[in-house]
């Protein structure tokens, strides 16, 4: 391998260059080969020696960042230092000249010096120049163009004669100013990383061949020893600075790490002080090199405190997420920068099957990959803690919630999402339905007990007859005003305030009561029941407005004592409470529950949960307690009973999840309760309604049946069934007609009325077929069945059986007749009355004539 020249090789290899070229230049090349060169070499030859030359020197400095000078001494008198040097385009270029702004004058070069390093840099040329250094090398400091300051690093040497007279003096400077900033630089870390280590909060220590070789004050402070004393312990009492049960791993990363293995430089573990007290530390260790040789060095924190309120923070967070899982409704927590799902409690793991915790919320919970549209973290990162409430159907689990949002502190110290969404499918699912039935249940509506109104736009665009009954204006009346000209002045602001709340889908009462004023003036209270629906595809509101006005008089005292409590019900959520598990009282009870039950924090705190439970709920109650504490269960669910401080009773849903962990005493437990007192209620009462409507329909004086638009039979209730002698399953379906003997004229009447070209008229009779075969006669209305649009969508009649009433008939027609026979005997008798009088006149007289000529007769006439 060919040997890289030296800078000594170089420099005479460029002098010798220079020298090459100029005399080509001058046309003394003959000379110069002869005299001057110790080979000969042709033209073209020396000219690409002289290139090869310049190249690899330029290459050398170029990469060194450094500039060539080059002085020539006078042969005549050689020891006088000239005025005349060259200096390379390069350094010029270090001090911001270009190569025609500076002169090549070594005057000029030391004006530009900074005086403190002018004396230094002549004093050291001086003794190069007198022999008393081999080579001039110096750094000094010199002003830029732009008047900062640059240092350069000088090195030169002067070339001399067989004599020993100088000849040349050639060198290279290096601008060091980088260096020499990042010398400072290192300077000023140096002494700041002391007084950080001397003064530090932590504890710094080195540790070599399992001795303390180093440690700070703040170190022997935190581990109970003078440094001195630190330094001074052999290698098994500095071992035993570590709690046995930490040793294995605090000093097998050492030995790790000396090995060059990867291992964590974080870790905790517990020190053992000079007095025998533990202390908890955290470690940050790192392999150095110290005094030639491989050392860890470790700075130490004292986190006693921290693992306290580490530990005050679990407990806390433990029982705030074993509340949420209590919850037997939807609750997720995520970081609503990053989307990461931190928290999903046990009803929504259930529901998605999984644990999506670590994932992303968009793609865990709706399997999008990239955040939803409809994200809400930017209005509650606005709302700063306040809740935003709204609804949305989840297509992942095909369940509809209303959904609360809001931002919460996170026990990390993060402003994280917070979502409870309660689960509406089932209510979604009865609105659904409720729409769908709504044309066949207009006749209900129509004939309802309490007032049925659609208010859209502050104006009402449907009402039913009721409420003309209860303050006794027309519908066309109502369908003129604002629904308020009906409301009681006092009462207007408060509902127009609902009413827009509710339209904004904001949280309001679901029931509430207000006074309405009669066209005659009085005044009536009135209870309305409000949704949100849409109507001809616009939002409005329907209400269930009853007349409560006797109940008001009756409920006005009761009003005056539950006054104190709406307060606390006006505030959603449901009660909790941390109950002791061995006794079952009240250990914590939050303002919901005692709400529930109506007693004050301090009455609930001095009772248990078996005083106020009703008795046929306690067994229940109590064995799902004990499955609990044997651990057989996690937690349970129930529906109970409480008695209310009123006496009344009151129905919740209760979950229960315990506060221990396996292994540990059972202490405490969560109870989570949600009254459900009104579902209850309402449940009761919709069976109650649903029975007396079906057994309406089913058990009317008169049948019922409903028909398509192909006139099949869709609805036929039982009365008709009795009247006819037919199972449902062998109307439903088939055509009307079908039953009716004169079936080819009902057939094109039917469908006449179904395609709108014959008005249903006023009622006629047909003769049906009975099963048997025999017939019935029966009177028919008909009522034509439109949807929303004004479409005809079917016909629903009902039919009256007039079989006793066409065998009245037949009487009727009888006794006439025997009338007419009775009167015409009644004709011939008077005639014949007549006679026999007549005649009776005439034998009367004939028998007086004989008596009298009886009486004229003597004794012995013939």
């Amino acid at each position: 391998m060919k040997k890289k020249p030296t800078f000594e090789e170089l420099e005479a290899r460029l002098i010798q260059a220079e020298e090459t070229l100029r005399a080509i230049r001058s046309g003394e090349i003959d000379v110069i080969i002869g005299e001057k060169c110790p080979f000969i070499l042709r033209a073209k030859e020396i000219e690409d020696a002289l290139k090869e030359s310049q190249e690899t020197l330029e290459l050398a400095i170029s990469g060194s960042n450094a500039g060539l000078w080059d002085l020539k001494f006078n042969p005549e008198d050689p020891y006088k230092i000239p005025d005349e040097i060259y200096i390379s385009p390069r350094l010029k270029g270090f001090i911001g000249f270009s190569e025609d702004e500076f002169p090549n004058s070594i005057s000029v070069w030391h004006s530009r010096i900074h005086p403190e390093d002018l004396e230094l840099v002549k004093r050291v040329a001086q003794e190069h120049f007198e022999g008393k250094r081999e080579i001039h090398e110096v750094e000094y400091r010199i002003y830029h163009k732009d008047g900062s300051i640059r240092w350069i690093h000088s090195r030169g040497k002067i070339k001399r004669d067989e004599d020993g007279s100088p000849k040349r003096w050639t060198g290279i400077d290096w601008d060091i100013t980088e260096q020499k900033k990042r010398e400072e630089e290192l300077r000023a870390s140096e002494e700041r990383y002391r007084a950080l280590v001397e003064k530090s909060f932590q504890g710094i220590l080195i540790v070599q061949d399992f001795r303390i070789v180093f440690a700070n004050e703040r170190c022997a402070e935190i581990i109970g020893y003078p440094v001195e004393e630190l330094l001074s312990l052999p290698t098994e009492k500095v071992i035993a600075l570590v709690h046995p049960e930490d040793q294995a791993l605090v000093w097998g990363r050492f030995k790790d790490r000396l090995e060059g293995k990867d291992v964590p430089a974080r870790y905790e573990y517990r020190g053992i002080r000079k007095d025998g007290s533990i202390v908890w530390l955290e470690m940050f260790a790192s392999l150095i090199e110290y005094q030639g040789r491989p050392a860890i060095q470790g700075a130490i924190i004292d986190i006693d405190e921290k693992k306290r309120a580490e530990e005050i923070i679990k407990f806390e967070r433990d029982q705030l997420l074993s509340l949420f899982d209590s919850i037997n409704q939807v609750i997720y927590v995520t970081d609503p920068k990053s989307y990461e799902v931190l928290f999903v409690n046990q009803c929504l793991r259930e529901l998605l099957g999984k644990d999506p915790v670590g994932g992303f919320c968009y793609k865990e919970f709706q399997g999008l990959d990239h955040p939803c549209e409809f994200c809400t973290n930017d209005i509650i990162l606005k709302l700063k803690g306040q809740p935003y409430r709204w609804e949305y159907h989840n297509p992942i689990l095909n369940r509809d919630y209303e959904i609360t949002d809001r931002i919460i502190k996170w026990p990390d110290g993060r402003e994280v999402r917070f979502e409870i969404a309660i689960d509406i499918t089932e209510r979604k699912r009865a609105e659904n339905k409720l729409r769908e039935s709504e044309e066949r249940y207009r006749l209900l509506v129509e004939n309802a007990g309490d007032v049925i109104a659609i208010v859209q736009d502050e104006i009402i665009k449907f009402i039913n007859q009721r409420a003309t009954e209860l303050i006794g204006y027309s519908k066309e009346e109502f369908f003129s005003f604002l629904f308020l000209k009906f409301v009681h002045p006092e009462d207007r602001e408060k509902l127009l305030e609902l009413y827009s709340k509710r339209l904004k889908g904001e949280e309001i009462p679901s029931v509430y009561s207000f006074r309405v004023i009669g066209k005659d003036g009085n005044i009536k209270w009135a209870e309305m029941n409000a949704v949100n629906i849409l109507y001809e595809g616009r939002p409005a509101v329907l209400c269930f407005v009853r007349d409560i006005t006797e109940r008001k008089q009756v409920e006005e005292e009761v009003s005056k004592r539950e006054r104190f409590f709406r307060a606390f019900f006006e505030q959603a959520g449901v009660g909790v409470a941390i109950i002791e598990t061995a006794t079952g009282r009240f250990f914590q009870v939050n303002k919901k529950y005692c709400d529930i039950v109506g007693y004050s924090p301090e009455e609930m705190l001095a009772t248990t949960f078996q005083a106020i439970t009703h008795p046929e709920d306690l067994r229940t109650d109590l064995d799902n307690m004990e499955r609990l504490k044997q651990g057989q269960i996690s937690q349970f669910s129930m529906e109970k009973r409480y008695y209310h401080k009123t006496g009344k009773v009151v129905w919740v849903k209760l979950t229960v999840t315990p506060l221990w962990q396996v292994g540990e005493p059972t202490n405490y437990h969560i109870a989570v309760v949600e009254d459900i007192t009104e579902r209850k209620q309402a449940e009761e009462a919709l069976q109650e309604s649903e029975k007396r409507f079906r057994e309406l329909f089913d058990y009317a004086p008169v049948g019922y049946h409903e028909i398509d638009m192909e006139g099949r039979i869709t609805h036929v209730n039982k009365r008709e069934l009795e009247m006819l002698g037919y199972d449902f399953e062998e109307m439903v379906g088939h055509f009307v007609w079908e039953f009716v003997l004169e079936e080819e004229t009902s057939r094109k009447n039917v469908l006449e009325k179904l395609a709108g070209r014959m008005p249903p008229g006023e009622s006629f009779e047909r003769n049906y077929r009975r099963k048997d075969g025999s017939s019935l006669p029966v009177l028919i209305q008909d009522r034509i069945l439109r949807n929303q649009e004004g479409k005809i969508i079917g016909i629903r009649s009902t039919i009256q059986d007039i079989t006793e009433l066409k065998r009245k008939e037949q009487e009727i027609l009888s006794l006439q007749e025997q009338l007419r026979q009775a009167q015409k005997m009644e004709a011939i008798g008077r005639l014949a009355g007549g006679i026999a009088h007549d005649f009776n006149n005439l034998l009367s007289v004939i028998k007086g004539n004989c008596q009298l000529s009886l009486l004229d007769l003597r004794e012995g006439d013939p």
